[in-house]
């Protein structure tokens, strides 16, 4: 589902769905900028190939924490898993 700026002011006031901490400022014309943390975990192409969903992915995935004035750089073809800084809902 897409939602509008003012669909999303809607569906937050009457608790459709929830964002925290809100911040009005990042409200855009049909999303919300949600805040990547810092904590990631990137597919180790080195040791596998492909990710077969019916195998634990323990070991296929190497975790990275970067700090405050360290950039995160996904390289083509990578593909990494992140968290959010906000708390969002139904």
């Amino acid at each position: 589902m897409i939602l509008s700026d003012r669909d999303i002011r809607r569906a937050l006031e009457a608790g459709d769905i929830s964002i925290a901490p809100f911040d009005e400022t990042n409200i855009q014309p049909a999303s919300y900028d949600l805040h990547l943390d810092r904590h990631f975990l990137v597919f180790d192409t080195q040791k596998n190939s492909v990710i077969d969903p019916k195998k634990p992915v323990d070991n296929m995935m190497r975790a990275i924490e970067i700090t405050e004035d360290e950039p995160f750089v996904l390289h083509p073809g990578q593909f990494a898993l992140a968290l959010i800084l906000e708390k969002t809902g139904f």
